[in-house]
């Protein structure tokens, strides 16, 4: 790693347009307030337009649900700020353990920077889905207009599959894909541990998935 890329600071839209390099840059420069409060925002922006864009019958016309759903707005901007913060210490804390265990040096704020910065990829896939939701309204607010099962599941199809489907997600893809050659730049893993990890990861999500479409279809919703 050249004296450069330990010194520029890594670049959030530069994991967008050239991830190894600024890959390279946050294995000798960690960064992690900056990036993570641009992916809470980039999230709490999409989530809100994809909830509002979902059909509420009648609130809107109720005044006096007025309080209800600034509560309701102020509880979900929380869960989101929560939920984000969650989401990368977990899976840098398996990243971690997983390093610890092949020997590799990477420190855990490393890993968080990485993971953070990746971030960005999935944040972006929410608020684009936020827009495209808030332009031609829809009335599932989870839906993804970005995954095969916008496609497929307009088409009638419910249960495990549905939630299969959904897994199948751009966004998601690609992230997956940023954080294996993350894992080789940063953690210093092989590539055959580095795809390995991602791999599982991409398989557990699409059982999770897949378990809560079903249980879904059955309750109904």
């Amino acid at each position: 790693m050249s004296e450069e890329t330990e010194t520029v600071k890594p670049s959030l839209i530069g994991i967008i347009t050239s991830p190894v390099q600024q890959l390279e840059r946050i294995k000798g420069r960690t960064l992690v307030w900056s990036p993570i409060i641009t992916v809470i925002i980039m999230v709490i922006i999409g989530s809100v337009l994809q909830g509002l864009s979902a059909e509420m019958p009648g609130i809107e016309e109720d005044v006096s649900n007025t309080p209800f759903m600034v509560i309701l707005g102020a509880f979900t901007v929380a869960l989101t700020i929560v939920g984000t913060l969650i989401g990368v210490l977990i899976v840098s804390a398996i990243h971690m353990l997983i390093a610890k265990i092949a020997l590799s040096t990477v420190s855990f704020k490393q890993l968080f920077s990485m993971n953070t910065y990746i971030a960005i990829i999935t944040a972006l896939g929410i608020l684009i889905n936020g827009i495209v939701a808030a332009v031609i309204g829809t009335e599932n607010p989870e839906a993804l207009f970005t995954s095969v099962g916008s496609f497929v599941n307009a088409s009638g199809d419910v249960g495990m599959l549905s939630g299969l489907w959904d897994s199948i997600e751009i966004f998601a893809i690609w992230a997956y894909i940023v954080t294996a050659f993350g894992l080789q730049i940063v953690a210093g893993f092989s590539k055959k541990l580095a795809w390995s990890i991602v791999l599982a990861f991409f398989l557990i999500t699409i059982l999770f998935n897949m378990i809560s479409a079903f249980f879904s279809g059955m309750a109904g919703v």
